[in-house]
């Protein structure tokens, strides 16, 4: 299998008071046309999407054109997405369902099931499968509750 693993996009990010939106969206565009190129099984972002937990509507945008440009293309028919620090797990869930359709699974936050965060990619021929597992960033708090819920 073909997988393209990223992380730490930090889409939105300022350099004191220079917006850098140009430099993502130029970012987005060579990923894309390196995706075109290789032809993946898999995109897989490892977390740190946006900068910042509240991303403004046109750095949402960006991201939001790129999985559509992805989708389109026909290059790569499975991304995984999970939340870096970062990244607001609601922000970035709040729009998986349309992104599930697309084959587009964005996980947020750790659930009390581990099994909620695996993800079987096949490969564009389907002779091969392969697990992820799509842990997204754990903070103290998820990591006592998940200790709490798994404690006899």
């Amino acid at each position: 299998m073909k997988i393209i693993h990223t992380s730490d996009w930090h889409l939105g990010a300022r350099l004191l008071d220079q917006d850098r939106s140009g430099d993502g969206q130029r970012f987005l565009d060579e990923l894309l046309g390196i995706i075109e190129k290789e032809r993946p099984d898999a995109l897989i972002v490892s977390g740190d999407v946006f900068d910042t937990r509240q991303p403004g509507s046109g750095v949402q945008s960006i991201y939001y054109n790129f999985l559509g440009e992805v989708n389109r293309s026909g290059a790569c028919a499975q991304v995984v997405i999970t939340a870096g620090n970062h990244d607001s797990p609601s922000v970035l869930m709040e729009a998986h369902m349309p992104l599930d359709l697309i084959k587009v699974k964005v996980f947020g936050k750790v659930t009390d099931n581990p099994n909620d965060n695996i993800v079987v990619l096949d490969s564009a021929d389907g002779s091969m499968k392969m697990a992820v597992a799509a842990v997204p960033f754990a903070s103290g708090a998820d990591l006592f509750n998940f200790a709490r819920t798994a404690m006899p």
